[in-house]
């Protein structure tokens, strides 16, 4: 079985970039099921690129993409789509692919649905515009035969779906190294920074705890890694809470540095304010990151497969500060060393890539 997978990208860095790190995992799974997988992507990382795919008649898909795609299906079963912006060139993408191989299946994933709640700045407008004229064509002629969705939607835009979970190719994370101090709090929160991570909560949440605490407060400290939309706030808040000793902005970091971090580190944080997008679900990437490293974590959403997870502490999914004296006490429960192992094992069972591999090819066959 041949298949192409098609990804669109801002960032060239793919081993810093989350998005990407899954796609080639997911490519990786692909290949391990013993799939002949080809993957085709563009990089728009030119400032004139982030303007002009806003445009109404520019897109994602270049014209000699478009080509390039047509010549690989020619012989392919199936083609994998990573959801970009669904605008004109992606019409014309799904319908020259069609036409080259009219048998081909065609699996568009949407990472979150529904999502036009996320656009909600002026220069976003333009997007949602774009899709609300090109989805109805491609329901219509039925270029796409499913979408690949977190949710429990049997269709999306009229088109039937496959649900799965976020997953991860567990061996391409090399497990955590106990390296925590244990009379100290460290957490660790590794984001494309935006609103719906929530991170505000927890600065004000360690802001409270040093206040009702004082001198009888265990000493905590948040490493935020990465950048992003929300730094600039995030660092604001910091300093107005007067936590420049407790929050502590690493910027970005990956392979061996970011290792590191992690080693040090106690507990992950996961997206604390999925509300602020509508959410009350999510399937988090970073949380399975986590858990693969071995490192537990806090969240303040509903996921599946971890709800009621030993090595996961859940908060309400609202504005309130976080609680911190419930982290202290939790994480003085924890055993560090044998948290390590039991989260890489629960890891490999439930959150490889492997598991929903199968059922895509299932679709295909």
């Amino acid at each position: 079985m041949k298949g192409i997978y098609i990804y669109s990208s801002n960032d060239k860095d793919y081993k810093a970039n989350g998005e990407a790190k899954k796609v080639l995992s997911q490519v990786k799974a692909f290949k391990k099921a013993g799939v002949e997988i080809e993957f085709l992507d563009i990089i728009l990382d030119r400032k004139i690129d982030k303007v002009l795919y806003r445009m109404p008649f520019s897109g994602v898909y270049p014209k000699e993409f478009i080509k390039k795609c047509e010549k690989e299906v020619l012989d392919a079963d199936f083609v994998f789509i990573r959801k970009n912006i669904f605008d004109g060139t992606y019409y014309i993408l799904l319908k020259a692919i069609k036409q080259a191989n009219p048998k081909i299946k065609i699996i568009v994933e949407i990472p979150t649905y529904p999502y036009f709640q996320e656009w909600n700045r002026f220069i976003d407008k333009p997007l949602i515009w774009k899709e609300k004229h090109v989805i109805p064509k491609v329901t219509e002629e039925k270029l796409v035969d499913y979408y690949l969705t977190l949710t429990d939607d049997k269709e999306i835009f009229g088109i039937p779906t496959i649900k799965f979970s976020n997953c991860i190719s567990v061996d391409d994370y090399t497990p955590k190294k106990c390296l925590q101090k244990t009379d100290e709090i460290h957490l660790i929160g590794v984001a494309l920074l935006a609103n719906w991570h929530g991170f505000d909560r927890l600065i004000n949440g360690i802001k409270d705890y040093y206040q009702s605490n004082g001198d009888n407060a265990a000493k905590v400290v948040f490493h935020i890694v990465g950048d992003g939309p929300e730094l600039n706030n995030y660092k604001k808040t910091v300093e107005q809470c007067n936590l420049k000793n407790y929050v502590i902005f690493e910027g970005k970091h990956k392979g061996e540095e970011l290792d590191h971090l992690y080693d040090i580190s106690n507990i992950g944080v996961g997206s604390l304010g999925m509300y602020r997008i509508g959410l009350e679900k999510a399937t988090s990437l970073k949380l399975r990151e986590y858990c693969a490293k071995g490192i537990p974590f806090i969240k303040a959403n509903d996921d599946e497969v971890f709800n009621d997870y030993e090595y996961c502490l859940s908060f309400a999914n609202n504005d309130e500060p976080i609680d911190v004296s419930k982290i202290v006490t939790w994480s003085a429960s924890i055993d560090y060393e044998k948290a390590a192992v039991s989260m890489r094992e629960y890891a490999t069972r439930n959150l490889d890539w492997g598991r929903y591999i199968d059922e895509i090819l299932k679709k295909i066959y």
